[in-house]
């Protein structure tokens, strides 16, 4: 997972971070993991990114809520066996 956040999003300062820059970010990622996964690893990016936020009010809820927006119908885990 941190390697699915910190490759595309580095060591960028939060407060600039726009949707644009984030819905990117969630296009990227969702071609190199599956929906499912996408959505799990933006949640994560999003908890991380609220957080800061609780502790900064300056920062901007908007970008995240829009820019790391869910994959409709990603919801299914795939059902395998690990060996």
């Amino acid at each position: 997972m941190r390697h699915n956040i910190h490759a595309l999003l580095g060591r960028k300062a939060i407060a600039p971070l726009i949707a644009k820059e984030l819905a990117a970010w969630g296009d990227a990622i969702g071609k190199r993991v599956a929906p499912a996964t996408a959505n799990r690893t933006a949640t994560v990016l999003k908890a991380a990114l609220n957080m800061a936020a609780d502790n900064d009010k300056g920062l901007d809820r908007h970008a995240r809520e829009t820019g790391l927006a869910a994959i409709k119908d990603a919801t299914a885990a795939r059902n395998e066996a690990r060996s």
